[in-house]
Parts: structure tokens; C-alpha cells; sequence
């Protein structure tokens, strides 16, 4: 997958569960919230994890989400941001901005960012 990210020349949004079982809960509607942002504007979502797939499956239908994740090291993925989960918002392979899951950007704010 990594030849496809590196492709993608477009905006795209990593969304980072170093431990899903570890995942600050309150920010699930929030994420459901940019999930949509990204489904409706065509960016690409890259939900990365280091958890067991066992764990990533009943996050996904427990908070009934219906995204596909990638996996990782753990150790990689906390240095990409050490939130639980993290969002980082790139483009053409560059970063512009990452928050933490305790001040989640809202859809208003991703527009803003990632309009002309």
C-alpha cells in the first residue's frame, strides 16, 4: 500500500489507532464525523493500527464503523503522533496539520483547510 499512499498526490488523512483498545472513545463521533468529510470530498482515509485484527474487528462493529484498517508497528505509529488516536491531514506527501484525539478537527474547519 505504500506505493498507492506515496501516489496519491491529493489531500489524505491518516488516522492513527496506535492501540485500538487504548482509543479515547469520546472522539468516536468525531471520527465518524471526518470519515464522512472524507467520503464526501474524495480524500483518502488511511486508518492505521498495530492492534490484533481480532481488536480492530469488534472496534469496528462496536462503533459501527465501516472503514477498512491498515496495520503497522506500534513504535512507527507513535511517532507519527502520540494521540490515541491522531489525524494527520497531508498533502502531495506533506504534512499540514496533525491533532491529537482531545481536539479533533470539525468538518467546517477540514473545509476550510482543504478547499481552493
Amino acid at each position: 500500500y505504500v506505493e498507492d499512499f506515496y501516489a496519491d498526490s491529493g489531500y489524505k488523512v491518516l488516522l492513527v489507532f496506535s492501540d485500538i483498545e487504548k482509543t479515547n472513545t469520546q472522539a468516536v463521533d468525531e471520527i465518524k464525523s471526518i470519515i464522512r468529510f472524507c467520503n464526501k470530498n474524495k480524500i483518502t482515509l488511511y486508518p492505521l493500527t498495530a492492534s490484533k485484527s481480532e481488536d480492530v474487528n469488534s472496534f469496528i462493529k462496536k462503533y459501527e464503523l465501516n472503514i477498512p484498517f491498515y496495520y503497522g508497528d506500534k513504535t512507527n505509529l507513535k511517532s507519527i503522533i502520540r494521540s490515541n488516536p491522531g489525524l494527520v491531514l497531508l498533502q502531495k506527501n506533506t504534512v499540514i496539520e496533525n491533532w491529537p484525539s482531545t481536539r479533533l478537527p470539525s468538518e467546517k474547519e477540514l473545509t476550510s483547510i482543504t478547499s481552493p
